[in-house]
Order: structure tokens, then sequence, then C-alpha cells
């Protein structure tokens, strides 16, 4: 919360009790509403009901920092000889782009039961090189695997395939400051040129569902819709419908749309953004392409050097603002497009505030239907 820590996440904790005043500066961190009441208990006072809270207190932007260690150690208080934790293992060493040794931590407290007593993990953006790493038994786990390889891997390896339900979308960002996507027609027939259905179906082929909405389906008491109406016409319709609107934009075949899309490297990203291009085109709309290490790329957005970017977010907790404040005005960089609706913020804020779930459901809906809309 402290601001001169400028971290991209604070507005995560926003519910506590006068962390926005702290986080912008305009009060000191000591009126921050949390308190220690003895050596093992905190007392943290919400501004308003959270019902995901207890959840919220598992993400990483929660957990404890050794005081003690910081102080004494400064930036060097996370080398292996320095840092100290709490969670079942500890680290031994990092080799920048070859691996992480974890090591057993003696210290946690349920060491006992702890399986394993190394962990290594192999920083490996192609999954087709981690797939042959696999099965040359290099690699015990990874986290994903070839979209080109899924039939070939239910056929001979279907024992090693794990597929879990998460709670993550991916989608396009604008840049709502930057001409012409400061115009919300011009977002409109760029989404609109998008097959939805060949990504998740034809070339990803992983049972997702298609985002015809922002928030993801299994979301706690929230009701998942298909928000967007053109979701009932033919692909080759909304192509025709994004070249009208782009055409009484003023875009046409002499003077077509032309932006540069920058992307996360790694995985089939690529493969991703090439069909994309090729979509585009159907609309008469011209991309470039530009990928980046994950890391470079989130920077991009988060200091707006884009135009149109590749996003996505995993739920940091189940519940439907989760998705819906990274569009608020008061989360600051996350907000990577700097989208601004007034109604849409109102809205979402006033959710925040309703005890009753269902009511509370029913307003963050109506701040969805405003973002689908623009």
């Amino acid at each position: 919360m402290n601001p001169l820590t400028a971290s991209q996440y604070s507005s995560l904790l926003y519910m506590i009790e006068n962390a926005y005043k702290v986080n912008t500066g305009k009060i000191p961190i000591e009126e921050l509403s949390i308190k220690a009441i003895n050596k093992f208990e905190l007392e943290i006072s919400l501004k308003h009901p959270a019902p995901y809270f207890e959840e919220l207190l598992t993400h990483y932007t929660t957990y404890p920092v050794p005081s003690h260690i910081l102080s004494e150690f400064k930036d060097q208080w996370i080398k292996p000889i320095n840092i100290v934790t709490n969670g079942p293992y500890k680290l031994f060493s990092w080799r920048a782009h070859d691996n992480i040794h974890l090591k057993r931590n003696p210290y946690f407290y349920d060491n006992k039961d702890v399986w394993f007593d190394e962990v290594f993990y192999y920083p490996t953006e192609d999954n087709e090189a981690a797939l042959r790493r696999f099965r040359a038994g290099e690699l015990d786990i990874n986290s994903g695997y070839p979209e080109n390889k899924t039939s070939w891997l239910k056929q001979n390896l279907p024992n090693n395939i794990k597929k879990e339900s998460v709670l993550v979308v991916t989608y396009l960002i604008f840049n709502c400051n930057s001409y012409p996507f400061d115009n919300s027609n011009i977002r409109k027939a760029v989404s609109l040129a998008v097959d939805r259905d060949v990504i998740v179906n034809k070339i990803r082929g992983f049972g997702e569902t298609i985002a015809w909405s922002l928030v993801p389906k299994g979301i706690n008491n929230y009701k998942y819709e298909e928000l967007m109406e053109e979701r009932k016409l033919t692909q080759e319709e909304r192509y025709n419908l994004s070249k009208k609107i782009l055409m009484d934009e003023g875009f046409d075949n002499e003077n077509p749309l032309e932006f540069t899309l920058k992307y996360r490297q790694g995985g089939d990203q690529k493969k991703h953004m090439v069909a994309l291009q090729s979509m585009m085109k159907k609309a008469g709309i011209n991309i470039k392409i530009e990928g980046s290490e994950p890391k470079v790329l989130y920077n991009y957005l988060r200091t707006g050097d884009f135009q149109v970017g590749d996003a996505g977010w995993v739920a940091d907790f189940n519940d439907a603002s989760n998705f819906l404040f990274l569009f608020q005005k008061s989360s600051g960089p996350l907000n990577y497009g700097n989208y601004s609706n007034p109604k849409f913020d109102q809205l979402v804020d006033e959710a925040q505030l309703e005890l009753d779930l269902k009511i509370r459901s029913n307003i963050l809906k109506e701040a969805e239907k405003i973002l689908i809309q623009e």
C-alpha cells in the first residue's frame, strides 16, 4: 500500500479501510486499517463487504514479508543466502534462464508431510521442447502442451494429461487514449473480426468456452451470460458488419484500418496471432504483429506503449468483481487500456457496498453489459 513502492497490484486490496487513501498518498500509511493484535493474530477492517476476502488472503500479494530480513539486507534480501520464507521449500539457487532449485524448508510447520526433498523449475517457453523433455524423462510436469499434439497425446499418453477448470479470460485490450481506439465503434469493428469459434475449437481444441462476455463461467454468485449480441450472427455476417462500421468511420479499401498488435511470446501464442492477422484481413483490417517476452509485453500495457495488446487474466479470487475491476479508472496500471466510463465505475463501486448477493450480482451484470457494448 505504500505509494513509494508503486505496486501494480495495490488496487486488489482497496476493500481494506483507508487502503485507497494510503496508496494515493492522501493519508499516512499508519492509518491503514490493519493492526497486529498479538504475535500470531492480525485484525483487518474492510470498508465494504467482501465475500471473497478469505480467498484473497491466499493470493501472493498478501504473503508476509520478513521485515527484519528486508531491513538488514535491503534489495539483496531475495538472494538465496539471505532469503527467509515460510513455505515448504526454500530457495537454494537461481540461475537466470536455466533453473530455479528449491530445497526442503526444515522450519515449515508441516515439514513432516512434505513429499519431495528438492524441486527444480526449468523455464521452457517452447511447449514442443517441453514435451520432448517430458517424454525423455527430463521433466516430471509441464504446465502446458502443444496444441497440435492434443489428439496424439489423447491417443498415446491419455493418463498423463491433466485438465483443470481455471477461471481465466484472454482478450484484446485497446489503448483508449490512442487514435483510433478512442472510438468505441472502431473497437467493436475489430472485435467482430475475431473468429472466436476457430480459435477456441479449431486451433486450441481444449474444450474451452468462447468468450462472448468478460466474466468467465464458474464464478460464485454470478450467472454466466453471453452478452455480445452479435454472437447470434454467422462469422461472415460479423465480417460484413465490421466492414460497414469501419466504412461509416472513414476506413475502406483505399484507407484501411491499420495497427500493431503486441503479444506475449511463448507456447502457441504466435500461431494465434497469425490466425488473428488472417481474420482481420477478411474485414479489411491490416495488422502488424509484434511479439515480446510476457514481462516486456505487460510493461508495454501498463505504460500505455501499445495500440492493441494481447492480454489475459486469471482470477485472483472467485468473484465477478475481480474481472470487472480491470476496467475501473481507480485500478491504475491494471486498467491497461485506460478505459473510462463513470457509469461503469459507479456500478462496480455500488455493487461492492451491497449485502444482498443477488442484487449485487445484478448490479455487476449491468456494469459488464456496459463494458461489452463499448
